[in-house]
């Protein structure tokens, strides 16, 4: 999957291939005010105010208390963008199918907080130039305010269920295992779906003290309640016992870490498995060298470097780190529906 200038028609085709388009222009002034345009549209309630109805500008304006003329600029924006459609003879705006699936707050594929949280992100990338001269990252995870944290659970929460039921079926949690630990794990999405795939199963999850403070509703909504378990701790100073857990499970946690720090991880966690457990260590991919084929982990490596002080890493770095943690490494799993994503699993012998 990749991010770029679309044609429309033969002849848009024809003078893209020729050279003609200004694609720098348009991956950037373009790119940039659109998405721009889709958050401010989920953070001033427009994708909601149309939920049930269409809406004449005037309308909208009164319901989400903005500027009607301004408040038009953005709605044709959006239209333009394929999220909202427009009626000319009623002068009225409704929603398209890709802004009710994902950005009503309602919706079960909800992405609309992590649109919220990319107020935020959007922020951070404001500090990119500085961080490319000085080698110097923001290191968010120690500078985030309490509703820096709020926006921030909420938005991974939505992040969490966008690919759930394929992570949930194709990871090799072992048949008998009862007893889970979930690094990192935040508002418990996975934990909780794991926990009702797998009904013999408890999982604890361990963040850190900040996160736990905005992830607790989050945990407490799955309605678990002790099978699911949220504790505040560090994975790199906590003790985690020793042969506690059947199956460890960590997501989207490598790229906050540095090389050595997995490492760390991994020996860890090998020490607080059970002999045959399972460490699953489920991040976005980097490929191993640069190419126009893969876009996604790149951007994300650049991302992840900037706000905290790592990256993403390539399978084989990730596989390693089990090897050198103790484990055996198992095969490793690739997901269709979330381009990039990829698990490294060690089995304890």
């Amino acid at each position: 999957m990749r991010l770029g200038v679309i044609a429309d028609n033969p002849l848009e085709r024809l003078v893209l291939a020729a050279g003609l388009v200004p694609v720098p222009l348009i991956e950037t002034q373009l790119a940039f005010t659109r998405a721009r345009a889709v958050m401010a549209g989920v953070e001033l309630g427009f994708f909601e105010a149309l939920k049930s109805r269409a809406s004449t500008t005037e309308e909208l304006a009164r319901e989400c208390g903005t500027h009607p003329r301004a408040t038009e600029a953005l709605l044709n924006c959006l239209v333009g963008s394929d999220y909202l459609s427009y009626e000319a003879s009623a002068r009225r705006y409704s929603l398209r199918p890709v802004a009710r699936k994902w950005l009503l707050r309602d919706s079960p594929h909800t992405i609309a907080n992590k649109l919220r949280f990319q107020l935020l992100e959007w922020r951070y990338l404001d500090q990119l130039e500085s961080f490319v001269r000085s080698g110097k990252p923001i290191e968010v995870h120690g500078s985030n305010d309490a509703e820096q944290w709020r926006a921030y659970q909420a938005g991974m929460a939505d992040l969490g269920r966008l690919s759930l039921g394929e992570v949930v079926a194709r990871t090799p949690v072992p048949r008998k295992a009862r007893r889970m630990l979930d690094i990192g794990g935040a508002g418990g999405t996975y934990s909780a779906a794991f926990l009702r795939l797998y009904p013999q199963l408890q999982a604890r999850i361990l963040d850190l003290e900040a996160a736990v403070q905005h992830a607790r509703p989050f945990v407490e909504a799955h309605q678990l309640g002790e099978r699911l378990t949220l504790t505040a701790g560090n994975v790199l100073t906590d003790d985690l016992g020793e042969g506690t857990y059947d199956f460890v499970f960590m997501s989207n946690v490598a790229h906050h870490l540095s090389r050595e720090q997995n490492l760390e991880v991994a020996r860890r966690v090998f020490r607080a498995l059970a002999p045959s457990g399972v460490f699953v260590l489920q991040d976005i991919e980097r490929g191993k060298e640069p190419s126009a084929k893969n876009q996604l982990g790149p951007l994300m490596d650049l991302y992840f470097a900037l706000t905290s002080e790592s990256g993403t890493w390539t399978l084989d770095e990730m596989r390693d780190w089990l090897r050198q943690g103790g484990f055996t490494p198992r095969r490793s799993v690739k997901f269709r529906t979330a381009p990039g994503l990829v698990q490294a699993v060690g089995l304890k012998p």
